[in-house]
This record gives structure tokens, sequence and C-alpha cells, in this order.
């Protein structure tokens, strides 16, 4: 079985960051649709996925700037 190289906690860092847009993107192309919008239920769900992601990606962020700070140290 070969070995998976190893990521820096940067890249991790930016492809988490990568994700977390990719996610809010499609809830916001997808809260976009009249079909959507209507359902009042769907549109909440939908406004719930995207402000998790936000969440997340800011707490990704604060990890890796938490990182680098107490490397400054």
């Amino acid at each position: 079985m070969k070995k998976p190289p190893s990521m820096s906690k940067q890249d991790v860092v930016e492809d988490f960051c990568d994700i977390f847009t990719l996610i809010m993107g499609f809830a916001e192309l997808a809260a976009a649709n009249p079909h959507i919008r209507s359902d009042a239920k769907l549109a909440r769900y939908l406004d719930e996925i995207r402000k998790s992601g936000q969440r997340g990606s800011k707490l990704v962020q604060q990890w890796a700037m938490d990182d680098s700070d107490a490397a400054k140290r």
C-alpha cells in the first residue's frame, strides 16, 4: 500500500478553507433559486449551512494563526 504524501498544516488549512468556500457558495446558489426561496424552511436550512461554513472557515483560520503565534514565542 502506498503511503499518502504528508501535508503541511498550511496545506490542510488551505484545503479546509477551499471546502468551506465551496459549501457556502453552493448554499448561496441554491438559496438564489426562486423555487427554494419560496420554501421558508428550506431557505432557513440553506442559511444555516452558509453560516456553519463561515464559522468553520474562521475556526480553521484561527487555528492556523494560533499555531503561527505560538511559533513566534
